[in-house]
């Protein structure tokens, strides 16, 4: 129905710009009629910016068991809240509750105002619906108030179908608006989130690559000449630190990596940040991989205030797409991660270039922020199913060192883990 990193239908769009929903009424049961939907839902009302409504009803079959909403925040240019295919089965089972407690902002990509009230601003050729997550800028509709909050709610990992992404939460500032408007939307948002402790001391690493880029992923397109990924490259770093998101725009470096596998402008980068204190190790091994390749050993190297990693290399040869995590942490409510195994690896696209095919070259003009790469868009990863992952990571603690200095090797406790990596499922183990 909507997903970030695509377009918004026509049905969307109404809703996010209007609060309209006659028009995705009628594309919902035209997908009924298809066989793809199983109840449209529709309960007829909406809330008030602080407001609650039960008893809902949802019906759902073995084969249409997932779930997708939106509402509006209005007023507001394009904004929404929403799920996207939630699934209310888990392994076989029904999920006797599901409590959905991040519901963040959205922006539908069709109209470029920045501000709750004003003057429409329609976006000429829309970009994909993308997260609204920092308000604390130039545009902001009040960016000189503080934060709501004083303390940081530091993350929530949000799964999307195998997707894990570690989102930092401390992003809305409080908002007024002129007394004779009247608010129906949420000014902020707030998410129940535990305040995670932080782990004690540092911890070393190593992080195997895997490459499994075959046929199987675009099974309509052959696979390009000398299919590869350029260097790996990266960095453990803080939660003040974003090297690369979905929903964002690429900078100078991750569009080299994304475009042409050069890792000297992001290394710069990540090199300014590390002076700053805001980045611990630069992560460059100094080489790729094949399409279908493996390399181990790679040293990664975080401690109590730098335990997040992110990574990056570029699908080649590609327009600017590329594979990647976003500010994982190996730190988990104060202890430091045993094993974490990252199995869903999908294509990103960075927002720069727009060539359809892995070799071309078409600059986007402007830049859209980065999306991921699903099986439904044109393009050479179109296919009937979901675009299966290109590679894994596996990050394996060697020694960890608490603060008074004392070392703690798990060398040998891991040696017995490692016929896990070729499951194919994503495992977390603490």
């Amino acid at each position: 129905m909507w997903r970030r990193g695509m377009n918004a239908s026509a049905g969307v769009k109404l809703v996010a710009e209007q609060g309209q929903t006659g028009t995705l009424k009628s594309e919902v049961e035209a997908q009924k009629s298809a066989g793809k939907i199983w109840q449209l839902i529709l309960p007829g009302y909406g809330l008030g910016a602080v407001d609650e409504k039960t008893g809902i009803q949802v019906k759902v079959t073995a084969i249409h068991s997932k779930v997708s909403l939106i509402s509006v925040l209005a007023p507001s240019p394009d904004w929404f809240v929403g799920v996207d295919r939630h699934d209310l089965c888990e392994n076989g089972r029904w999920r006797e509750a599901w409590h959905v407690i991040t519901l963040l902002p959205y922006d539908s990509g069709t109209d470029s105002g920045s501000q709750f009230i004003g003057r429409d601003q329609e976006t000429v050729q829309p970009v994909p619906i993308f997260r609204v997550n920092y308000t604390m800028d130039a545009v902001s509709p009040h960016p000189h108030l503080p934060p709501l909050v004083s303390g940081e709610l530091p993350k929530a990992f949000v799964v999307r179908r195998g997707d894990v992404m570690s989102e930092e939460l401390k992003q809305f500032v409080a908002s007024k608006v002129p007394p004779e408007k009247k608010l129906r939307a949420f000014v902020n948002v707030l998410v129940a989130s535990s305040m995670a402790a932080k782990c004690p001391g540092n911890a070393n690493y190593t992080l195997t690559w895997k490459a499994s880029w075959t046929r199987d992923n675009h099974p309509n397109t052959p696979l390009p000449s000398g299919a590869h990924f350029s260097n790996l490259i990266g960095c453990t770093h803080g939660s003040d630190y974003i090297m690369w998101r979905r929903g964002m725009n690429a900078s100078a470096g991750v569009k080299s990596v994304a475009e042409l596998g050069q890792t000297g402008t992001l290394k710069a980068e990540i090199e300014a940040q590390k002076s700053t204190g805001k980045v611990w190790q630069l992560i460059l091994p100094g080489y790729g991989l094949g399409a279908v390749e493996e390399r181990t050993g790679i040293p990664v190297k975080v401690t109590s205030n730098f335990s997040r990693v992110s990574l990056i290399s570029m699908l080649a040869p590609s327009p600017d797409w590329f594979i990647g995590i976003d500010s994982h942490d190996l730190c988990d409510n104060g202890q430091w991660r045993k094993t974490w195994d990252v199995t869903m690896l999908p294509p990103y696209d960075s927002g720069t270039d727009s060539e359809p095919t892995f070799i071309g070259d078409q600059p986007t003009v402007p830049p859209v922020p980065i999306f991921r790469i699903n099986h439904t868009m044109e393009g050479p990863f179109k296919a009937n199913n979901p675009i299966k992952s290109l590679g894994e990571f596996r990050f394996m603690l060697q020694v960890e060192t608490d603060n008074s200095g004392k070392e703690n090797s798990t060398e040998k406790e891991n040696s017995a883990g490692k016929d896990w990596f070729n499951e194919g499922d994503a495992r977390i183990s603490s």
